[in-house]
């Protein structure tokens, strides 16, 4: 698909859309769950946080420029290179450490690894943002005992 620069088409969505429908072919990124598409709302500086109840989220993308980022997510599924969820004709994907293994075998010596790329919004070229957080488990929960002191 990259023809080597791989590196380089990776940089900007366009580029990878646009090379994945010339070759017949689709570029992943799951934008139905919030792992991913918060990616595109903080990249725009928007933000998503945790309410004071502790448990639901409080973000602000409602506000300017949250709209025009909605819009710009619109055009990039509605692209023919683009494609929601895993497909044995994608090229390129955005996804998690937790995939790395399973694209590493799909792709083998193609496989490779970088920065978020960029995205159109409003005719400019924004860096997506990472999504920082982590995954808690309550010992109650899984099951683990911890030993009680006497």
């Amino acid at each position: 698909m990259c023809g080597g620069g791989c590196a380089k088409v990776a940089q900007t969505m366009d580029t990878m859309l646009e090379k994945a429908a010339a070759a017949g072919k689709k570029f992943m990124m799951s934008v139905n769950d919030a792992w991913y598409i918060y990616s595109f709302y903080a990249g725009a500086g928007l933000v998503a946080t945790l309410a004071e109840d502790g448990i639901n989220t409080v973000c602000n993308w409602n506000e300017a420029p949250g709209a025009d980022v909605t819009q710009a997510i619109l055009d990039i599924t509605a692209n023919p290179g683009f494609k929601s969820g895993a497909d044995a004709d994608i090229v390129s994907a955005i996804s998690g450490t937790w995939n790395a293994s399973t694209a590493e075998e799909a792709w083998g010596e193609g496989y490779a690894a970088t920065k978020l790329p960029t995205y159109t919004l409003n005719g400019a070229q924004t860096q997506m943002g990472s999504f920082s957080g982590y995954k808690l488990v309550d010992d109650a929960v899984a099951g683990i005992t911890a030993p009680v002191a006497q």
